[in-house]
């Protein structure tokens, strides 16, 4: 799923491409505290996989994502859990 606020990312030709290879979520207008979660953390995953990674197709790129998402969310310390 790919999540997105109703910015230029809804209607750039890279992201019409994804279209119907994957679900896109669109945030309710106006949800500040939805919208700092998401950007949160897709700073934190195009700093730390997207920049870093060449995807050479959609299985790499599903398989690269899921070691990536199971490293932040069960791996690595989250400072506000201690």
């Amino acid at each position: 799923m790919i999540v997105s606020n109703n910015g230029t990312e809804r209607t750039s030709s890279a992201g019409l491409a994804w279209r119907g290879r994957v679900e896109l979520h669109y945030m309710t207008t106006c949800n500040s505290t939805e919208n700092a979660f998401v950007e949160s953390l897709n700073g934190q995953m195009r700093d730390e996989l997207l920049d870093e990674m060449l995807f050479i197709s959609i299985a790499h790129a599903r398989a690269r994502i899921a070691a990536w998402a199971d490293d932040h969310n069960n791996q690595r310390p989250h400072s506000s859990l201690g």
